[in-house]
């Protein structure tokens, strides 16, 4: 530090500069693999961990987001749309269910594009995952109407019902 003095009222100015270093703790984020294939409404629990690079110590009390990859090579100002969160525990694993929909399109299958993310804090830089295709199948309305069976029926013999499937 400098210090000078000031002739006129006896004071003395102090200017103080402190230089510290910015240390980031790198992070890993991973994301157990999910299920291929689920139907709508079916419960999804995405499981995973985040971890300190330098130790391999787990991160407790992290907020970590599953999220459906909406952007391409192409697309320059799409966002990803965060379908559930949760928070890590103290040894840095999450355990976030989800109820299962279609957010793309009106395809069935859907198909979307899920990994966890990590925004990072202060001290701590962001972590994403590798993208995982998870198919959702769609429930659709049914209703099944048979035709009157021929009689009399003999037993033993072999009918065949007839009618229509209705969706």
């Amino acid at each position: 530090f400098e210090t000078s003095k000031a002739p006129e009222n006896n004071y003395y100015s102090v200017e103080v500069i402190l230089q510290t270093e910015a240390t980031s703790i790198e992070t890993t984020l991973t994301l157990d693999t999910p299920p291929s294939l689920v139907n709508e409404d079916d419960t999804v629990t995405f499981t995973g961990r985040l971890t300190r690079d330098d130790t391999g110590a787990g991160l407790s009390g992290m907020l970590i987001e599953i999220q459906e990859y909406d952007g391409d090579d192409v697309c320059v100002f799409c966002s990803n749309t965060t379908l559930v969160e949760g928070y890590t525990d103290q040894n840095g694993y999450f355990s976030i269910p989800w109820t299962a929909y279609c957010q793309d399109s009106n395809e069935n299958p859907c198909t979307l594009e899920i990994f966890a993310e990590f925004s990072g804090t202060n001290t701590l830089p962001k972590s994403n995952t590798p993208i995982y295709n998870l198919a959702i199948v769609s429930k659709t309305s049914t209703s099944i109407t048979l035709d009157q069976p021929p009689s009399p029926v003999t037993e033993g013999e072999t009918i065949t019902f007839t009618g229509q499937l209705m969706r």
